[in-house]
């Protein structure tokens, strides 16, 4: 009883440290004794030290610098001893220092260290040290002490030599005043910790380190607790999905480009036209490129013989454009759009295959983040830079999950602390996983948690990704404590297979989703943040019971598709086959039809020149029969033609 106790953490538990007091018989105790409390309630004790110069009790104690200073006490519950007591915690060395106050001595008093002095209040009064028994002490004492062999050091919060205090907006690390990070402030004189920069509350930020105030958050702008740079209202963050997309081939791009090429082929045939029209010399220079010339049609009674045609010629370079644009469409059809995608949702007990996903992400958020999350110690590693090492506070536990590598990287960017947990082969080996991510600073608080999972799909160069942002229940309060915000995902095992040599002919992946909606875990106001510790989140991982088959096929084989594009090439020569020769039956009956009428005209012509020559003739020569040597007879027409008319 009577005795005095501080404590320290280490990573996996606290430390209590007991010293002084005494028993029931106030026999004096000189140990001093450790507890430990780990994290699952175990409790160990353990004798730390023991010396003689530690028996004292109703006596008040201060640490420094890795020193316990215990001032002044009683022993035996009967004198009192006025002794300033000095042990290193680290070499246990003890040095003990007679102090002299003149008029008394007290003990059960209280001890406040501050810049280079002790501040004693309180207590009972001893005179000779001897205790005065319901005596009571209302003189406040002020110690300093600058001797050679004994100086009382500066106070935590006050700076060598002059033992100065840390002024607003700053507090003490190690020798120095240090500023309050971006987004915190503190109105307090030689704070001691960083602890006492408390985060802006919502509405406020603040934009600088040491400041002892925060600033109103702008218009048009959110300001959640411990912001430094006001957010817009249209770059809130929201949850997002982004899955693999159905197989849709390239039909557009081929529609797009066939449909240019026949723009250009009725071009080039107008033009062809227009020049055949204009210019007789491109109209003769066309029975050259003829490739009908077995496919006109024959004269009855006359020998076949192969010709070429000017009409032929046309209709060549026609068939060859369509025969071009065809035999594209067709090669850029099957090469692009050959395949058909099914897809289908079977339970997953019929997947007899291992699923595992080649690479998987989980990538954590923890938004305005309050502690370092990466370490500044120097590391030796070559796999990593050091800007992205996780600091040893912040450490992960995976459950149900298997996997021949995992990586674990942090980042700080603009205040957000990221934890990326990177697998590869992850395969998932229970039906409920989980990977919990806990946070050990000081200072670890976030406003918002946020926690992307990516994975790669079975379907190659695909992958499957959802983010989902979790919030407080007001702008008001912040994530911090012991319990874990847990959110909720749900694995769907999925296989692709492959017919074409495009894609691997097997793979294996899983689809993302949510389960349920997140639970939030510990939360804390901007004042009530240091009475907790601790930032934990889990991520419950559920493997669903159905799963997914891709399977893609070739509409075409190569054999399928080669003949099809010759059937069309003879069959599009068929088709323009039929119309050359129905276009020069329609040309040759319009030429037979314009003979016979110039044939006529000349005919009728030539009958009233006979006729009038004959009677001027006969009037002239009543008795003679003979035909004028003057008169020419007019023709218009040739053998061929004249015949043809018969």
């Amino acid at each position: 009883m009577r005795h005095k106790c501080w404590m320290t953490s280490d990573s996996d538990f606290m430390k209590i440290h007991i010293v002084g007091g005494a028993t029931f018989e106030f026999y004096p105790n000189p140990i001093l004794f450790i507890v430990q409390l780990y994290s699952d309630s175990y409790i160990q004790s353990s004798i730390d030290f023991l010396s003689e110069n530690l028996v004292m009790s109703e006596n008040d104690i201060f640490i420094s610098n890795n020193r316990m200073f215990m001032v002044f006490g009683s022993g035996w519950n009967k004198i009192a001893i006025s002794n300033i007591t000095v042990m290193d915690l680290v070499t246990h060395q003890i040095n003990t220092h007679r102090i002299d106050l003149q008029s008394c001595e007290i003990y059960g008093h209280s001890v406040s260290h501050y810049g280079d002095a002790f501040y004693m209040f309180g207590g009972g009064n001893a005179v000779k040290s001897a205790i005065i028994p319901n005596s009571i002490n209302n003189i406040l004492y002020k110690i300093t002490i600058k001797e050679s062999s004994f100086e009382i050091p500066c106070s935590e919060g006050t700076i060598k030599p002059d033992c100065t205090p840390c002024t607003e907006g700053t507090y003490f690390l190690i020798d120095h005043c240090q500023p309050c990070p971006k987004g915190t402030y503190s109105s307090y004189i030689s704070a001691t910790n960083v602890d006492q920069c408390y985060p802006c509350p919502a509405g406020k930020y603040s934009p600088d380190e040491g400041l002892s105030y925060c600033i109103e958050c702008p218009i048009g702008t959110e300001c959640p607790v411990g912001t430094f740079n006001p957010i817009y209202i249209l770059d809130v963050i929201s949850s997002s999905s982004i899955q693999p997309l159905a197989y849709s081939g390239q039909s557009t791009y081929i529609t797009e480009n066939v449909i240019k090429m026949w723009y250009s082929v009725v071009a080039f045939c107008f033009l062809m036209l227009f020049l055949a029209v204009i210019f007789n010399k491109v109209w003769m220079i066309l029975s050259k490129v003829d490739v009908f010339a077995n496919q006109h049609s024959q004269d009855l009674n006359v020998p076949i013989i192969y010709k070429k045609t000017n009409i032929g010629g046309l209709f060549s370079l026609l068939f060859i454009l369509v025969a071009f644009v065809s035999i594209a469409g067709s090669i850029m059809n099957y090469t692009l759009n050959n395949i058909t995608e099914i897809k289908a949702l079977v339970p997953v007990m019929t997947i007899e295959d291992d699923i595992l996903a080649k690479s998987f992400a989980i990538v954590t958020t923890f938004y305005t983040y309050g502690g370092k999350c990466i370490s500044s110690e120097n590391v030796d590693t070559i796999l990593l830079p050091s800007s992205m090492i996780c600091l040893k506070d912040i450490s992960y536990t995976i459950e149900g999950l298997s996997y021949s590598s995992v990586t674990n990287t942090c980042e700080m960017i603009d205040s957000n602390c990221i934890v990326r947990l990177e697998f590869s082969n992850l395969e998932l080996i229970q039906s409920i996983a989980s990977v919990y991510i806990e946070l050990k600073e000081s200072r670890s608080f976030a406003n918002n948690i946020g926690v992307n999972i990516t994975s790669s799909s079975s379907i190659p160069n695909e992958v499957s990704n959802i983010f989902v942002i979790i919030e407080p229940p007001s702008k008001n309060y912040l994530f911090r404590g012991t319990v874990p915000t847990t959110i909720y995902f749900k694995l769907t095992p999925s296989v692709f297979t492959s017919e074409s040599t495009e894609w691997p002919s097997f793979e294996t992946g899983f689809h993302i989703s949510t389960s349920e909606n997140p639970d939030i875990g510990s939360i804390a106001t901007q004042k009530t943040i240091y009475s907790q510790a601790y930032l934990r989140t889990l991520i419950n991982i559920e493997k669903s019971e159905t799963g997914m088959k891709t399977q893609r096929k070739l509409n075409n084989t190569l054999f399928v598709f080669i003949g099809g594009l010759l059937g069309s090439v003879f069959g599009l020569m068929g088709i323009f086959t039929t119309a050359m020769v129905f276009t020069e039956g329609l040309v040759g009956y319009a030429k037979k039809k314009e003979d016979r009428k110039i044939y006529l005209n000349d005919l009728y012509k030539n009958m009233e020149k006979l006729n009038y020559e004959f009677n001027r003739y006969k009037m002239k020569s009543p008795d003679r029969k003979i035909r004028p040597t003057r008169y020419q007879i007019t023709t218009h027409y040739s053998h061929e033609r004249v015949h043809g008319l018969n």
